[in-house]
């Protein structure tokens, strides 16, 4: 369980370094679908540019992989560096959630907008299953 923890960590950093982190790693998946779209391949789903944000893809890890793990781990370990690391990826999935607020994918940008600020992207990847 902690090699686990040390292995998906980034989350639990301060905000600017795992920021930094999330989009080269998300820049890697986006490449991998590029590739993926240019030989005509499914685009796996982390890896399209064109219905994914940064933000997404991060609020979505923390919520369904990073989340569950570190609260089990604080529950085996509850010290002081496990709730620094739970707050921080608290504080990390906030400042997504505003980030993503300012982030559209591709798809949408070149969409022209028929009611200026209606909410669109509250469903960017249509009918897609996580």
């Amino acid at each position: 369980m902690a090699l686990k923890c040390a292995d998906i960590c980034n989350p639990c950093r301060p905000w600017e370094l795992s920021k930094q982190w999330s989009e080269k790693v998300t820049e890697e998946f986006f490449q991998q679908g590029d590739i993926e779209r240019k030989h005509k391949l499914e685009v796996g789903p982390l890896c399209d540019r064109e219905t994914n944000t940064v933000g997404k893809i991060q609020i979505d890890f923390m919520t369904y992989v990073a989340e569950p793990l570190f609260a089990e781990w604080a529950r085996f370990s509850d010290t002081c560096l496990s709730q620094t690391m739970l707050g921080h990826m608290g504080l990390n999935k906030a400042s997504w959630g505003g980030l993503q607020q300012e982030q559209t994918p591709v798809s949408e940008e070149a969409e022209p907008s028929a009611a200026g600020g209606s909410s669109s992207k509250e469903m960017p990847q249509g009918s897609r299953e996580s």
